[in-house]
């Protein structure tokens, strides 16, 4: 864990110095179709070069799933490459992204009460596709690969004892789509 809260300091030193010597611009993405099904999420590109950009995202569920009451929160730092070497500008771009989630279950049980589970979870993507840039408006569609590993979670009763499981997706690779909205500043 030391070695992840040094890393990503040294990251965010390295973006922050970036934008002080490259850029003024940022743009903020957010995906509607997510938003849909309960999760809220917001990314931040944050430009450090010509061709790239690079900004944290951050993930909200909360919601009901096989009966049990799911809280997600993720955090990620993600990348973006234009391969038109211009950041914020209609073109192709590669994105891989790491995020890591903190997911807690709950139900209730009739005879012992609450039940509750808390776990982990890490997620790699990698995506491709093309965005479109209008004044302060922008649009991103891609797709590309996801893997993310959370596997099976107990629920407990207050007193300790297993009384229940959630069973996750488990570690596994995926599809990944992305359609999201823009605004740049």
């Amino acid at each position: 864990m030391e070695i992840l809260i040094k890393a990503g300091v040294l990251l965010f030193g390295l973006i922050f110095a970036g934008v002080y010597a490259h850029a003024t611009d940022f743009n903020v993405r957010f995906s509607p179709v997510g938003m849909i099904g309960g999760l809220l999420n917001a990314e931040l590109d944050i430009p450090v070069s010509d061709s790239l950009a690079i900004g944290p995202e951050f993930g909200y569920l909360h919601g009901t799933i096989h009966q049990k009451s799911v809280h997600i929160v993720a955090y990620g730092l993600r990348g973006v490459y234009y391969f038109n070497e211009s950041v914020f500008t209609d073109g192709w771009y590669f994105s891989p992204g790491v995020t890591w989630s903190r997911v807690r279950v709950g139900a209730t049980d009739a005879v012992h009460g609450p039940l509750t589970a808390n776990g982990e979870s890490f997620a790699l993507s990698l995506i491709s596709g093309y965005q479109w840039f209008w004044d302060y408006f922008n649009i991103a569609l891609g797709g590309g690969l996801a893997w993310s590993s959370i596997g099976t979670l107990d629920l407990k009763s207050e007193d300790g004892v297993s009384r229940d499981t959630y069973k996750g997706p488990g570690t596994r690779a995926a599809l990944a789509l992305e359609f999201s909205l823009g605004f740049t500043f």
